[in-house]
């Protein structure tokens, strides 16, 4: 069985991927960014669009977005 999957959210012409986890204890699929960081998808994306601060974290290869709301 699959360890994880992806789902795919289209806003405003844009796409965005969002990992799921295999819970194993569940046997769900559960958004890995809600389990190890408890922000939902939405409130991700929202503060995609809100953003009043973008920062390159290259220990993490990633950027992260920062909203005043």
């Amino acid at each position: 069985m699959e360890q994880y999957k992806y789902q795919i959210f289209k806003i405003k012409g844009q796409k965005f991927i969002v990992k799921l986890d295999l819970n194993p204890l569940t046997n769900e699929f559960e958004y890995h960014m809600y389990v190890r960081h408890l922000v939902t998808p939405q409130q991700a994306i929202a503060a995609y669009f809100t953003k009043t601060t973008e920062i390159y974290n290259s220990q993490f290869d990633r950027y992260e977005l920062y909203s005043e709301s």
